[in-house]
């Protein structure tokens, strides 16, 4: 059951925190959580953390930072949604260079790939290659 697909935690660190708070607070019996980018990953691992929750609700973030991939190493964190930068960044110098030629872009939504990290393959070579500690 989706219980609060409609909150908006913030655009910084510290106000995620301080929903994720409000959250857990509203919903004691939580069973899962999944924030949707790098601040709303890192003020949830925040409050689970202060609430004391850590590692006992399931937790899968986006994105990855040293203090994401640190609770992905304890354990606190189930996976993360990373994407792959290079990628992105080929994928777009590539369609503004079609923009430039006035060639067209064949695609007006271009897809990158994303990859799911769990504490069990983070360490595996392919996936390091990704992470942005």
């Amino acid at each position: 059951m989706n219980i609060a697909a409609d909150e908006y935690g913030g655009g910084s660190r510290g106000e995620n925190y301080r929903k994720a708070v409000e959250l857990l607070k509203k919903y004691p019996t939580i069973d899962g959580i999944f924030a949707v980018n790098e601040s709303s990953s890192e003020g949830v691992l925040s409050a689970l953390r202060a609430a004391g929750l850590a590692g006992k609700i399931k937790f899968v973030g986006f994105d990855s930072t040293a203090f994401l991939l640190d609770g992905l190493e304890k354990h606190e964190i189930n996976g993360l949604v990373i994407q792959d930068p290079r990628q992105m960044g080929y994928l777009a110098v590539k369609a503004a260079v079609a923009v430039v030629k006035n060639t067209p872009v064949k695609d007006r939504t271009i897809f990158t790939n994303a990859t799911m990290v769990s504490p069990e393959n983070y360490r595996e070579p392919e996936i390091r290659t990704l992470l942005v500690p």
